[in-house]
């Protein structure tokens, strides 16, 4: 949903994905999401909540991954890891 609310507060989402057809033979992509949370508690904060991926197709639905997540509902909110990840 791009936006969602509880009547006091809400969400902004923006999901992307994107294939780079002409790097590395098709295999490379890349995706994530982007979440603005508003209205939050009795200052209405703002708080963002996001993860991206860049994706190496290696063979089938197994990928190497690098993924940058953000999240300002925690105290270490930043964070970068390396991954592996099977698509069925």
């Amino acid at each position: 949903f791009p936006v969602e609310t509880d009547g006091q507060g809400g969400q902004l989402s923006f999901n992307w994905n994107k294939r780079f057809d002409n790097v590395l033979g098709g295999r490379l992509s890349a995706g994530g999401f982007f979440d603005w949370n508003y209205g939050i508690g009795p200052r209405n904060e703002i708080r963002i909540v996001t993860e991206h991926q860049i994706r190496w197709r290696l063979m089938g639905g197994l990928h190497l991954i690098t993924e940058f997540r953000q999240n300002d509902f925690l105290a270490d909110n930043f964070g970068i890891a390396p991954g592996i990840q099977y698509r069925f």
